[in-house]
């Protein structure tokens, strides 16, 4: 909110997937890829969060503005 960034949540299709990985591991890569797609955004930007699946793979992108 403070650096004014809005961030577009996944589509609720999504809801309710899993995934078998390091709970910590993946919530910091996570974590990390959010701040930085806000640390370096421009102010009034968007951070949007997209996933693709792909049977046994399911794919995350971060994009900004």
């Amino acid at each position: 909110a403070s650096r004014q960034v809005a961030l577009v949540p996944p589509p609720p299709r999504l809801r309710g997937m899993s995934v078998a990985a390091d709970r910590r591991r993946l919530r910091q890569v996570l974590l990390n890829l959010l701040g930085n797609a806000i640390k370096y955004n421009r102010p009034g930007g968007e951070v949007t969060l997209a996933f693709r699946d792909e049977g046994t793979t399911l794919w995350l992108a971060v994009r900004d503005s």
